[in-house]
């Protein structure tokens, strides 16, 4: 039994080139069944790499976290603290040669914590160098101070420095 009737086709260059392009249409079916297939893998051990990277599970790494967040809450101040954190930030201030002459207050409880958030909002004016030793030294202060938000502009009073607009936060029991 055939599968094919040839007797419409005559046996020559016409066959030849549909036998060839019968073939090379299989050959691409097959080459991009193959080629897909491993793409697909690829992408999937890819993706599961990706996955383990951003969220690394490692032996004692719960432990190290707990460790971690006790330390950072062995740091906060309790309420009663509060105001040498204050007192660290003007110091921090008068030794670079700064002045806080106003500030804004506000003090917020945390709800889905157990401690509350302390912010302050100032002016301060400076020569560069300057501003930049007491953004270091509130960076490095022994009390979590957080900096929120900054914003420059130059100095209409005179020239050489720049008015600095700083927003701070720190956390307490």
């Amino acid at each position: 039994m055939r599968f094919f009737n040839f007797k419409g086709i005559e046996k020559g260059p016409a066959l030849y080139l549909a036998l060839f392009s019968l073939f090379v249409l299989a050959l691409n079916v097959f080459a991009t069944v193959t080629v897909v297939n491993r793409q697909e893998e690829e992408i999937r051990r890819l993706e599961e790499e990706l996955i383990s990277l951003k969220y690394p599970v490692r032996a004692g790494s719960f432990d190290k976290t707990l460790g971690e967040i006790n330390t950072f809450e062995e740091r906060l101040p309790s309420g009663k603290e509060i105001t040498k954190v204050l007192d660290e930030v003007f110091t921090i201030a008068r030794k670079n040669g700064l002045d806080i002459s106003t500030g804004d207050y506000s003090a917020q409880t945390v709800a889905e914590a157990e401690f509350s958030r302390y912010t302050i909002s100032f002016p301060v004016e400076g020569r560069y160098g300057d501003i930049k030793k007491f953004i270091y030294g509130l960076e490095t202060s022994r009390y979590p101070v957080i900096i929120e938000e900054i914003t420059f502009s130059r100095s209409k009073k005179s020239k050489g420095t720049i008015e600095l607009r700083i927003k701070l936060s720190t956390y307490f029991i």
